[in-house]
């Protein structure tokens, strides 16, 4: 990465309108830890094109890395507006709510993840966890054999 990093620096600096140059260099920077630099490069693609790809999802990803859930909330918010389908922006927000202990944000996101994809075991599981947490135990026991059924018949990737 450390290779890819100088050649997309240079390509930003020969054609800093070349979207894809500071979408590429962002990547690069996550790969490579540098968060700063690569928020920096998300939003110069942003500033270039307001809705790119899963721009803001990936902004989400480095603001939660960092702790800053508030700007993470924002971006993956952004991102399901833009892109309503996207199962990953709603996970991420359900899990920040369930970590915050905002139980009914948390249930609204995951419970819009296994709308989108039902085989989704891992939303099942943090609802489950979520539910356990609040007392409920039969419906936390039901989303647990849910997520147990679906990992065993291998519908999820690796972790």
């Amino acid at each position: 990465y450390p290779k890819a990093e100088a050649e997309l620096e240079k390509a930003v600096k020969i054609k800093p309108d070349e979207l894809f140059f500071h979408y590429n260099l962002a990547h690069t920077y996550v790969q490579l830890q540098k968060y700063t630099q690569a928020i920096e490069e998300f939003q110069e693609v942003l500033k270039l094109k307001p809705v790119f790809q899963d721009t803001y999802f990936h902004l989400g990803s480095i603001y939660y890395k960092q702790g800053k859930n508030e700007q993470a909330i924002e971006c993956y918010e952004k991102e399901t507006q833009h892109h309503p389908d996207n199962p990953d922006a709603y996970f991420n927000l359900g899990l920040i709510y369930f970590e915050e202990k905002k139980y009914d944000l948390a249930e609204q996101n995951l419970r819009k993840v296994i709308q989108i994809n039902p085989q989704d075991a891992q939303a099942h599981e943090v609802l489950g966890d979520m539910y356990a947490e609040k007392g409920m135990y039969l419906q936390a026991a039901d989303h647990h054999e849910k997520a147990a059924h679906l990992k065993s018949q291998g519908s999820q990737p690796p972790e």
